[in-house]
């Protein structure tokens, strides 16, 4: 059986696997994950599958009525003589013993209630297949699992970014991390959004923020809130490499961002015949923020990763104070940035100089309330 536990593995499969006597002998690395568990003898290896499944290593992830139902309909199939199952399930669940036997048939299919420390509940579904010998004999059972939702939904998250996704899921839980954050609006937006016709106008905003959000993937960051043409988005050090790394994946994003989107607007506006006055850039805020307390803040209902502390609200007061397609970088941003990353983007930190964002013409009352005092540098590579 270890032919099909190292090609689950690679496929990221969520499953175990049970020898002739329905004992646990293997959990996939993704179903270690799920059960945030990694120690074989408390997931169970060695004993018996309804053993397992309702210790609290596995229990505690399956709703009380759903374990029940699990109990009634699925373990009977994994009874045998020398099985304790009427012992096992005693007192654990709202069954009462004993569980009569049935004949496992080659494939089982069924669903429970996926739940979590008072979290809403969803469904998961399960199959078990049947393993034989090639002369008949069974040999064990393998059980996966995965969330039942349509074809068609999962699509959807199969066309994203699945690294981005992985490390969106990993801020499930808030928590502090030091992270480069990334501002970006589009210049003029409202006056180009009335001169162009709304399909136009609609897919041209569409299409920016798919390129950002793309950079934003390959350059190992994750996307934040998009509110009409603005974008944000956070490099955290503890996934880049970093602080330092943090910063350079950042500015790498901004560098790529700022050089296609010429020509976006060229092929967007195309069938049209407006001309865009000024440059067909973003304005653009970079930052530092070392202690920001980043997770997912409405996790039952979208993946979209939400970071909060000051170093936030002073990066969108720089991004505001930005304009005609610059980029404002924070004097902690840029003392961050890596050598080779500045030689990159040909950028000479010792030819640069600051001023503090309320001196900067065009800063807003609001951006002087909020971050007056942050140095800040127009960022001379475009």
């Amino acid at each position: 059986m270890s032919d099909w536990a190292d090609r689950l593995d690679h496929d990221g499969w969520a499953a175990c696997l049970l020898d002739g006597r329905q004992n646990l002998v293997w959990v996939s690395r993704e179903m270690r994950q799920f059960l945030d568990e990694q120690d074989e003898e408390r997931l169970g290896y060695g004993r018996h599958f309804a053993e397992a499944l309702l210790s609290d290593t596995w229990g505690h992830t399956i709703a009380e009525e759903s374990q029940r139902a699990l109990v009634r309909d699925l373990l009977p199939y994994f009874a045998d003589d020398s099985s304790p199952i009427d012992q096992t399930i005693r007192g654990a669940v709202n069954v009462k013993p004993p569980v009569e036997r049935r004949a496992q048939p080659p494939l089982l299919a069924g669903d429970f209630r996926y739940s979590d420390d008072g979290e809403p509940s969803y469904l998961v579904r399960y199959l078990g297949v049947l393993l034989r010998e090639e002369s008949g004999t069974p040999i064990g059972t393998l059980i996966v699992t995965d969330l039942s939702a349509p074809a068609t939904l999962i699509a959807l998250l199969a066309q994203g970014d699945r690294a981005m996704h992985e490390r969106m899921a990993e801020l499930l839980e808030p928590g502090r991390h030091p992270a480069a954050v990334l501002f970006a609006d589009l210049p003029g937006s409202g006056e180009l959004s009335r001169r162009l016709p709304t399909s136009v106008y609609f897919e041209l905003i569409r299409t920016l923020t798919a390129k950002f959000d793309a950079l934003v993937g390959t350059n190992q960051g994750v996307v934040g809130k998009h509110v009409g043409d603005g974008m944000t988005a956070f490099f955290l050090a503890s996934q880049t490499g970093g602080e330092g790394s943090a910063c350079c994946a950042a500015l790498r994003t901004v560098d790529e961002l700022q050089r296609v989107a010429p020509a976006i607007f060229t092929k967007c506006l195309d069938s049209t015949d407006i001309d865009i006055d000024g440059p067909c850039r973003f304005d653009v805020a970079l930052h530092w923020g070392p202690n920001l307390y980043v997770g997912q803040l409405v996790p039952e209902s979208r993946l979209d990763v939400t970071a909060l502390g000051d170093e936030i609200n002073e990066c969108a007061r720089i991004q505001e104070t930005a304009h005609g397609g610059t980029t404002l970088a924070s004097k902690q941003f840029v003392e961050l940035l890596h050598r080779g990353c500045l030689e990159r983007c040909d950028l000479d930190p010792s030819a640069l100089s600051y001023q503090q964002l309320a001196k900067f013409d065009g800063a807003s009352d609001k951006a002087i309330r909020d971050a007056g005092t942050v140095p800040v540098t127009v960022l001379p590579i475009w």
